[in-house]
C-alpha cells in the first residue's frame, strides 16, 4: 500500500473548505411518520443555482441529504438511480449536508415550539365549566346511587 501524505492531504481538505461556495437552504416540508424520508429542502448555491427536492432521509447512520435523482433501467434491466446534479468535491457535499441538516432541526425546533404555544393558549382559552356535578345531579332529577 503506497504511503500518503498526511500533511498535503491536509492541505488540499484545509483548500476545499475554503472553498466551499455560499449555501442558503430553505426547509420546505416535515414529515411526521415513520418512513424514512423526514422532510424536504431547496438549497441555493452562491446565489445562482437552485437545487429543489433535497430530500432529508433518516438512514442507518443518521440524518443526510439526498440529492435528486433520477430513475433508469441499466443494462441488465434492473433500476438504478443517479443524482440529477452533485457537488464535484467533498467539502462541498458535507457542506450542503451539514446545511440542510441544521436547517431541519431548526425548523422542527420552530414547529414544536408553535404547536406548544398553540397548546397553552387552547388551554387559557377553554371555557370555565359553569355548572358542577353536584348542580348537574340536582338539576337533572336523578338521584345519586349511594
Amino acid at each position: 500500500m503506497p504511503k500518503t501524505n498526511t500533511k498535503a492531504n491536509k492541505a488540499n481538505e484545509t483548500q476545499d473548505k475554503t472553498n466551499v461556495p455560499n449555501i442558503e437552504v430553505t426547509v420546505t416540508g416535515t414529515r411526521d411518520n415513520e418512513t424514512h424520508v423526514k422532510g424536504f429542502a431547496d438549497v441555493e448555491i452562491a446565489d445562482s443555482i437552485m437545487i429543489r427536492g433535497v430530500a432529508i432521509v433518516d438512514g442507518e447512520n443518521g440524518l443526510f441529504a439526498s440529492l435528486p435523482k433520477r430513475k433508469y433501467q441499466d443494462a441488465n434491466g434492473d433500476t438504478q438511480y443517479a443524482e440529477i446534479c452533485h457537488p464535484t468535491n467533498a467539502a462541498t457535499r458535507n457542506a450542503i449536508n451539514e446545511q440542510v441538516i441544521a436547517a431541519y432541526e431548526q425548523k422542527l425546533s420552530e414547529d414544536q415550539a408553535k404547536t406548544a404555544e398553540l397548546d397553552k393558549n387552547a388551554v387559557e382559552e377553554a371555557p370555565e365549566a359553569e355548572e358542577t356535578a353536584e348542580d348537574i345531579n340536582e338539576d337533572d332529577g336523578l338521584v345519586p346511587v349511594q
